[in-house]
């Protein structure tokens, strides 16, 4: 039940964080690929997944710790991001 719990107030952090730019009418551009940028492991799925929004895109990575990292570079992960969603309009 604690478990459960923690599931339920992680999601709804994650969610708030996205709601808040729908709320200033920005579109917020999905994250399109299944893996963390910094680090490769599998995100999509995981509800303890750290998601934020940046200059209009969903990041999703593995923890909030990682977000230091990521705020270094963005534009080396936003190309990344790039990268991955031309690959899945081709």
């Amino acid at each position: 039940m604690k478990n459960l719990s923690i599931l339920v107030v992680i999601t709804w952090l994650a969610t708030v964080g996205t709601q808040a730019d729908n709320a200033t009418n920005k579109v917020v551009k999905p994250y399109p690929i299944d893996h963390c940028i910094l680090c490769g492991m599998l995100v999509k799925g995981r509800a303890n997944a750290y998601t934020f929004v940046y200059q209009g895109q969903e990041i999703r990575l593995c923890s909030k710790s990682e977000r230091q990292e990521f705020e270094r570079t963005p534009a080396k992960y936003l190309k990344k991001i790039a990268d991955a969603e031309a690959k899945l309009k081709k």
